[in-house]
């Protein structure tokens, strides 16, 4: 059985989610085949598995919440893409340096079958369900370009994707 459990900071350093995440645990047992690949991806990406994981978790629940008349990827994309319309200011450090491009400073330690998820996230996830279905690696770099964005303007990649959805569907 796969039990959510509320924590503490997460053993270790360095940016293992999304500056002023709450992370809870969860255990990916279920997807004991998938660590190496899950492990190769998250380095290739320059992240944590921790932060790879909820990236494209939250990506995947983003594509599966907007209607496929949208064109869900290159709507996203455009809007990653786009001139920003507010100056990119964060307050805190660990944030500013979430939203720099280029790979996030990962600490390459993990604790699988362990993962710190965001609790948003995890929330919205099936206790027990495999994670391995909802991981697309291919997809990372425009999640991580679509959470830089989102963190520019103070959201979650949920709120501001969604945000682009309303507003691509009102003009």
């Amino acid at each position: 059985m796969n039990l959510v459990v509320s924590t503490s900071q997460p053993i270790g350093s360095g940016s293992r989610l999304r500056p002023g995440e709450r992370p809870i645990w969860w255990n990916a047992s279920r997807d004991h085949g998938s660590f190496a690949l899950w492990r190769e991806e998250a380095a290739r990406a320059g992240l944590n598995i921790d932060a790879w994981i909820s990236l494209l978790l939250e990506f995947d629940l983003v594509l599966d919440d907007m209607p496929p008349s949208l064109q869900p990827l290159d709507l996203l994309a455009a809007a990653a893409a786009a001139r920003p319309n507010v100056t990119a200011l964060t307050f805190s450090p660990a944030m500013r340096s979430w939203i720099e491009p280029g790979p996030v400073t990962a600490d390459a330690r993990d604790e699988l079958p362990e993962i710190a998820l965001p609790q948003r996230i995890a929330i919205r996830l099936r206790p027990g369900s495999s994670l391995s279905s909802r991981l697309k690696p291919e997809l990372i770099d425009l999640a991580l370009a679509c959470d830089r964005r989102a963190a520019v303007h103070s959201r979650t990649l949920e709120s501001w994707a969604l945000s682009v959805a309303v507003k691509s569907s009102t003009t």
